[in-house]
């Protein structure tokens, strides 16, 4: 145990969750996690300079933690100090390289797996559902808990016909995300050909429904996807994030840019994303539209 693990946090820090709660909309969780990475910095350090994260970074190592949790809180650190920054020009700044142990990142699916995935459900009751919530994944690049928590308003038309989800991201931001004509067919068919057949009463809001005809769980999502693999013969690992993956990883390698795909996928964990990344909602459709392979 550290001697000091019950170290108060500095007032820079505790400004910078301040900050984060008031001005970005941080969820109870997001706000939970930093202050945790937080503590567990400035109770073994003073100060938030190259030698002090560069020690930090080699004690989490022998601690054997594991390199994406060590990552998470390494990006806390510079969150808060990018928020030092903008008050302090004085400022050296730090670095550390994250990929000296060779990190990776996730491997994508390929289009064609994801194709295979998409094509799987049957044309019953809750194949047609399946259908438009692994189209919905793909198509918008939506966390599990976004496509879970949509109700049938949050499923917008045009009258040109371009088609939107609503999606409440972190901390209760919503983002308008166009979604291509393959994720709009298979949502349009879901509301007339299945969700009338699962609804219960009739005053369910939510967009997905299980076979009680209540809003669709996270397990349930799990189990949805896991069925699908299993059908299209699939196997590597697939999860709910498989497909915000996969969505980020094909709009760029298609030539969309970094920013309007951050823009889409509602990323803003850092200050600067916030500054740098506002993108129009027309340049948004007009990107998705060119670089989505599911989109025409």
């Amino acid at each position: 145990m550290h001697a000091k693990a019950t170290a108060e946090l500095p007032r820079d820090a505790i400004r910078f969750l301040e900050h984060i709660s008031v001005e970005r909309g941080a969820s109870r969780n997001t706000l939970v996690s930093y202050r945790r990475d937080l503590i567990d910095f400035f109770s073994r350090h003073e100060r938030l300079d190259q030698v002090a994260v560069s020690q930090f970074l080699t004690e989490l190592r022998r601690s054997g933690l594991a390199e994406s949790s060590i990552a998470r809180k390494i990006s806390s650190l510079r969150s808060l100090e990018e928020f030092l920054a903008l008050s302090d020009a004085t400022r050296i700044g730090w670095r550390v390289d994250l990929k000296a142990r060779g990190r990776r990142l996730p491997k994508s699916l390929s289009y064609d797996t994801i194709r295979k995935l998409l094509e799987s459900p049957d044309d019953s009751i809750a194949g047609i559902r399946d259908r438009a919530i692994l189209e919905s994944l793909y198509s918008a690049g939506m966390r599990v808990s976004e496509c879970i928590s949509l109700d049938v308003s949050q499923f917008v038309g045009e009258p040109s016909g371009t088609h939107f989800l609503r999606i409440t991201g972190k901390g209760g931001k919503e983002r308008m995300v166009p979604i291509g004509e393959h994720a709009a067919r298979a949502c349009r068919d879901y509301l007339v050909r299945s969700r009338p057949a699962l609804v219960v009463g009739g005053m369910e809001p939510a967009l997905f429904l299980n076979g009680q005809g209540k809003r669709l769980s996270r397990q349930g999502v799990w189990q949805i996807i896991k069925r699908a693999a299993k059908r299209a013969g699939i196997e590597d690992s697939v999860t709910p994030h498989t497909f915000r993956h996969a969505f980020a990883t094909h709009m760029l390698e298609r030539g969309a840019d970094v920013r309007s795909v951050q823009e889409l996928l509602g990323h803003s964990s850092v200050v600067t994303t916030q500054i740098y990344t506002m993108v129009t909602g027309d340049v948004l459709r007009e990107t998705h539209s060119v670089a989505h392979p599911r989109a025409t």
